[in-house]
């Protein structure tokens, strides 16, 4: 249920030959201000909506909760942007249950923070994107006088630089790739799936969406394009020939079990081969990143190929060196300060 949307239009004059109504578009933004409370309220209200419960509304006698305006919100989001404040909303219902306005303070964020973070474990970047989410809700029951003050008025949110990466080496990846998982199927078809996301960056979620549709031919070269999942931000891939090795043998149709049950299963995978990492589905997506970037793809290329909405987070996340790329460079640099005998061998 949505309420009807009144704007004036300045130009309604034009071919009937009435007067332009003057002010129009400040009217309408004040007509916006009135309106939109209400339309939140009704929306919110769904089939539990009765007029009474308007007029106390506009009387200001009828409040719904804090979680209640978090939901009457979600429909001016994404579909994509409204599922992840929807699961910010869950974990606040699971923290205080039914919040009320009175209720949202500093001290109401930083329990939730300190809950999220000691309780539910989470890494300090899934903190700061959720605390994010909560402050769009918060800056709009301010401006809709259903607070008195925005609580991250004065609650400033510190950007976290995101942890660090785990990733595989070119050798570690070796050994996943030629360990002869031939008597276990259900081990080699999850093996072949994460290498797959290694050679093509894609997210467990991205990969098994995959579809032959998704492959197109650009200048003589395959690529997947798309867009992903948890974003809708496009990505644009190209397809390595061990990624296509692994779509052929599997019929360009990738085998996909459970992310669960993928997590257990590489993880075996990794022990068999003697990979000493605990290996998760997304560290295929890290590989990826890091092997592109070590070999000389540009960081605007990689942001676009995994589908970054800007450069900076592709820096924050994955702009860092493999050991095998500093002791690669750090031998070229040597050879060259040698031929000139500008270096000294050390006593040891």
């Amino acid at each position: 249920m949505s309420a009807q949307r009144f704007t004036v239009n300045p130009d309604n004059g034009m071919e009937s030959g009435l007067k332009i109504t003057p002010g129009a578009t400040e009217l309408n933004v004040r007509l916006k201000q009135k309106f939109d409370p209400i339309e939140d309220f009704i929306y919110q209200e769904g089939d539990r909506f009765t007029m009474d419960k308007l007029e106390q509304f506009l009387e200001g006698k009828y409040r719904h909760s804090f979680n209640g305006f978090i939901e009457s919100n979600l429909y001016r989001l994404s579909e994509t942007k409204a599922k992840q404040h929807l699961t910010m909303l869950e974990h606040l219902k699971n923290y205080a249950g039914e919040v009320q306005f009175k209720d949202v303070n500093q001290d109401f964020i930083e329990g939730f923070k300190a809950y999220m973070k000691s309780k539910l474990k989470f890494m300090e970047s899934t903190v700061y994107g959720y605390l994010k989410y909560l402050k769009y809700h918060t800056n709009r029951a301010f401006k809709r006088k259903y607070l008195d003050n925005d609580p991250f008025d004065d609650y400033k949110l510190k950007i976290v630089r995101y942890e660090t990466v785990k990733y595989l080496e070119q050798s570690e990846l070796d050994l996943i790739t030629n360990y002869d998982l031939s008597r276990n199927k259900s081990l080699e078809r999850v093996r072949d799936f994460f290498l797959f996301c290694c050679y093509t960056g894609m997210s467990y979620q991205d990969a098994a969406a995959f579809t032959n549709d998704d492959i197109v031919k650009v200048q003589g070269e395959f690529m997947i394009k798309n867009s992903r999942k948890k974003t809708e931000e496009p990505f644009r891939i190209v397809l390595f020939p061990k990624a296509v090795e692994i779509l052929k043998k599997y019929n360009y149709s990738l085998p996909v079990i459970s992310h669960d049950k993928t997590n257990k299963y590489i993880k075996e995978v990794a022990i068999l081969a003697g990979v000493e990492k605990n290996i998760t589905a997304h560290m295929a997506r890290h590989t990826c990143a890091v092997m592109l970037l070590n070999n000389g793809v540009s960081m605007e290329i990689v942001s676009q190929w995994l589908g970054h909405s800007s450069t900076r987070i592709t820096e924050q996340v994955y702009g860092r060196f493999t050991d095998s790329t500093i002791i690669r460079e750090a031998k070229e640099a040597m050879k060259k300060l040698n031929k000139g005998g500008a270096v000294n061998t050390p006593n040891v």
